[in-house]
Parts: C-alpha cells; sequence; structure tokens
C-alpha cells in the first residue's frame, strides 16, 4: 500500500495508489484520452491556416499532436487559443494575423512556429529569437523547393498572358467581339528569357523554360 506521483510533463499530476490509478496512467501516457479535462500528452497544434484541402497534411500533424484549429483571421480567438499551443502551424497566404509579442506574450507553452512559407513577413523573427522560440519554415529548404513547380508555373503562365495579351483577348470574346488585331502580342518562340534571383522557385521556372 504506497502511493506514487508520476510526473507529468503539465503542470498536474496523477497519484498512482491503485490499481486503477495505473489504469488511468497507462492512458494518459499513450496520449489517447482526456481524464478530469487534462490534456493527453500530444502536443497541442495550433492550426492557422485552412487544410481542408490538404489531407496528407492533417494526418501528419493528427499523428504528431492534438490539433487546435483557429483559421478565422480573427486576433481575439487566436489570442485566447494560443495559450494552450506547443506548436503553431501557420501560411501567410490564408493567415492575416501577425505572430508577434502582442500574441507571442501569452503562449507560454509555445516551442515552435512552423509556416509553409519561404516568406516570413507575418512572423516576429526578432521576438521569436529573443524569447527562445524555434522557428521551421522553407527558406532553406533548396532541394523540396525545386520539387515544387506552382509558384514558377504560375510565374510562366503570367508572363504568356501578358506577351500574348490573353486576358484582354479572352474578355473581348466574352463580350462577343472577335477583333483579334488588337491582341495579336508576341510570339516567344526566338526570344531570350532573362530570370533574376537563385531562390528555388527562380530555379525551377528556369528549369520549365529550358524544357
Amino acid at each position: 500500500d504506497f502511493s506514487l506521483a508520476y510526473e507529468l510533463n503539465f503542470k498536474d499530476s496523477v497519484n498512482i495508489d491503485s490499481p486503477q490509478d495505473w489504469l488511468i496512467a497507462e492512458y494518459l501516457l499513450s496520449g489517447m484520452v482526456r481524464w478530469r479535462g487534462v490534456e493527453s500528452l500530444k502536443p497541442n497544434v495550433l492550426i492557422l491556416t485552412p487544410l481542408h484541402d490538404l489531407p496528407l497534411v492533417v494526418n501528419e500533424l493528427k499523428s504528431f499532436g492534438n490539433l487546435i484549429y483557429e483559421s478565422s483571421g480573427d486576433t481575439k480567438l487566436v489570442g485566447e487559443k494560443i495559450q494552450v499551443a506547443d506548436y503553431i502551424f501557420t501560411n501567410p497566404n490564408k493567415n492575416t494575423v501577425f505572430l508577434g509579442e502582442d500574441l507571442l506574450k501569452n503562449a507560454q507553452r509555445l516551442r515552435a512556429i512552423s509556416t509553409a512559407s519561404t516568406g516570413l513577413t507575418h512572423i516576429d523573427q526578432k521576438y521569436l529569437k529573443r524569447i527562445g522560440i524555434a522557428l521551421i519554415s522553407l527558406r532553406e529548404e533548396k532541394e523540396l523547393l525545386r520539387e515544387l513547380p506552382s509558384t514558377a508555373e504560375l510565374a510562366v503562365g503570367l508572363t504568356f498572358l501578358g506577351l500574348r495579351n490573353l486576358f484582354s483577348a479572352v474578355l473581348s470574346t466574352l463580350r462577343g467581339e472577335w477583333d483579334y488585331e488588337k491582341y495579336v502580342g508576341k510570339q516567344l518562340g526566338g526570344k531570350k528569357v532573362g530570370v533574376v534571383g537563385m531562390g528555388g522557385s527562380v530555379i525551377c521556372m528556369q528549369n520549365l523554360w529550358e524544357g
């Protein structure tokens, strides 16, 4: 007949002094259930960007921790949920919340912020460094970026759009017009394409042009 306090990674602990308590502790340690409102051992991941069209990403995140969604862009709601977040997953394309001192000062449990982007204008990097929170981004993932052609393909598409006056031509056609002479534009054949920069998207775009 003895009592044992098993230290968990949150402020509460479980007093183990009966077979039932051992079972409770086992469940808590496996991260399978919640008991008396105490969260499981899996970390809380606050999601600040819509993921409904990315099921593989959702499954990967679920295997890592408990997901808390708040992609509304409401700073007040983010401020409330950030207090229980161990990690934040974000993307500036759909997230209008700036992750700076005003929000992060309440994130006492936060260990790291992961952003699915190369741009970091939505995050106060200096403040993160000051308080010791890790920042994970795609900025240095050069090899991965070479395999993600979406931005490069968009750039190439916009180039053709301007070169051949396609946008204006389509609008003219939708109005029932058929005066092609104003929208002839220029052909790409025989011309040189200049690519400025050495980022992942630029290298990918260069590969697309070289064909």
